[in-house]
């Protein structure tokens, strides 16, 4: 591996970016169809869920402790299910809340009543962590909403765009509805696709065009995505034309090439980041050498040099909690499946 080398401006850069860009790159508005100031939750005409559920864990908690009250057996247990429905009340997690319950459950004086009181709780926090998990999903959903369709909407979808312009907002926007269905901006998702309806036919193959403008998009900004670049190519040459196939032939030469260069410049950051001190960057670096490369010896190369790093399951773990998208595809990786298998008990 050659010497590392000093980070030039196109080297440093963020932790993670969902879209293409760079540091000196000037923020690109011209006139969307739609501009949007920030991005909005639709208003609702009810309560939130999470306060709904509240109310009722306090509504079952009074009225079972009214029942229970001088009843003379399992104060001990009334003492943790109450404790359980106050801690709910005041921002405890379900985790906490069930610990209290367990505890419940333990008093050899439980009663049926108890039991019950017990089970209606548990069916309340199933709401709640079911409504949690949606939140810190719709979160993601959000980052790849503002960087995927609304900026790339925004710079490309002014006026009259040309198919593959629109066709790779489509097929984003179909990911993004895949993934998110629930989001709250999937109204904006529905008018600013349905522009295109009778236009883009996203069950017919792409063009040369399209594909064209579709791997410059995956492939000419930060992070690379060689990965789908290669994948989408591949795909693309099952129904192709032989001058199609054949100018996809030269394009995958030249991306080859392009990888291997690419590949190394960022695996001779990572050690000059970690010969500095910064690990973090090291291990974001190998990471996205990992996902983002499309050849399984490169890749595995990276995973090497991850594994020897400091506090891997940490990192690991960091991942899995703050950045969903780029775990999902890490964890595939067999090397680091591996890993995550032997180290369960550190990272989940």
């Amino acid at each position: 591996m050659a010497q590392p080398r000093k980070r030039s401006q196109t080297t440093r850069r963020t932790a993670e970016r969902a879209a293409p860009s760079s540091r000196t790159r000037k923020q690109t508005t011209g006139n969307a169809p739609e501009k949007r100031a920030a991005i909005r939750r639709p208003s609702s005409s009810g309560p939130p869920v999470i306060v709904i559920v509240l109310g009722g864990l306090l509504v079952v908690g009074a009225l079972l402790y009214g029942f229970m009250s001088g009843a003379g057996s399992g104060a001990g247990a009334q003492t943790y299910i109450d404790a359980a429905t106050r801690g709910i009340a005041k921002g405890d997690t379900t985790d906490s809340a069930n610990t209290k319950l367990k505890l419940a459950e333990q008093d050899p004086d439980l009663t049926k009543d108890h039991v019950a009181q017990i089970k209606a709780l548990r069916e309340q926090f199933k709401i709640i962590d079911a409504d949690l998990l949606l939140q810190a999903s719709n979160a993601v959903g959000t980052k790849y909403f503002q960087e995927k369709l609304v900026k790339y909407s925004d710079k490309h979808l002014s006026g009259e765009p040309g198919h593959p312009e629109a066709r790779v907002f489509v097929e984003r926007a179909q990911e993004f509805k895949n993934r998110w269905p629930s989001h709250p901006e999937m109204p904006w998702v529905d008018r600013n696709v349905g522009r295109f309806n009778g236009f883009v036919d996203l069950s017919k193959p792409p063009t040369w065009a399209d594909m064209g403008w579709k791997l410059k998009r995956l492939v000419h900004g930060t992070p690379k995505d060689y990965a789908q670049a290669f994948s989408a190519l591949d795909e693309f040459v099952l129904t192709a034309s032989d001058t199609d196939k054949m100018l996809a032939g030269n394009r995958r030469g030249v991306m080859v090439e392009e990888r291997a260069a690419y590949f190394l410049d960022r695996m001779q950051q990572a050690r000059f980041e970690e010969e500095n001190g910064n690990r973090a960057e090291a291990v974001r670096l190998l990471i996205y050498g990992i996902i983002y490369t499309g050849d399984r010896t490169l890749e595995n190369e990276a995973a090497g040099y991850l594994l020897k790093q400091d506090n891997v399951s940490g990192h690991l773990k960091g991942y899995l909690q703050s950045r969903p998208l780029i775990w999902d595809r890490l964890k595939l990786h067999p090397v680091i499946a591996d890993y995550i298998e032997d180290h369960k008990s550190e990272i989940f």
